[in-house]
């Protein structure tokens, strides 16, 4: 049975996969072991850093795999609190909140690219409605459980 210590090291290695040296696919197997349904008092505590974490999670990781991070480790039923959606709203609802734009680097060895357009205009456009879209939706599902 996990314990807060092995869920600390888990939670390392979903926000800085580069430093662990993970692939992708490792990384992805971390967060669906990190959010074990009957683990939420130990896990609860890391609901405010997700939060948090959620733009630059965004600009600094592929976005497949954004996508992954944003399903596998959104509360859901027994956990949402109303404050919950309101931090979802606020990337919506805000037009000076800062909505993130993926650069186009190589990632580690591993060659993965995060994401690459032809002009950094049309780039930051496409990732902004991409990243509101992928928040709208989790404050639909959320408002549903």
């Amino acid at each position: 049975m996990p314990d807060e210590e092995s869920k600390k090291q888990a939670w390392s290695k979903i926000q800085d996969r580069d430093a662990h040296k993970l692939s992708r696919k490792e990384v992805e197997q971390v967060m669906a072991g990190f959010k074990e349904t009957d683990q939420l008092d130990i896990v609860a505590k890391y609901n405010d850093d997700f939060f948090s974490t959620l733009p630059t999670m965004y600009k600094n990781t592929p976005y497949k795999l954004f996508k992954t991070y944003i399903l596998s480790l959104m509360p859901r039923r027994g956990e949402i609190k109303d404050e919950m959606i309101q931090k979802l709203q606020a990337y919506l609802g805000s037009s000076t909140q800062e909505v993130p734009s993926h650069s186009s680097q190589p990632i580690n060895s591993n060659k993965e690219f995060k994401s690459t357009s032809t002009t950094q205009t049309q780039s930051d456009n496409q990732y902004d409605a991409a990243f509101t879209k992928l928040i709208q939706e989790n404050v639909e599902i959320l408002q549903r459980q």
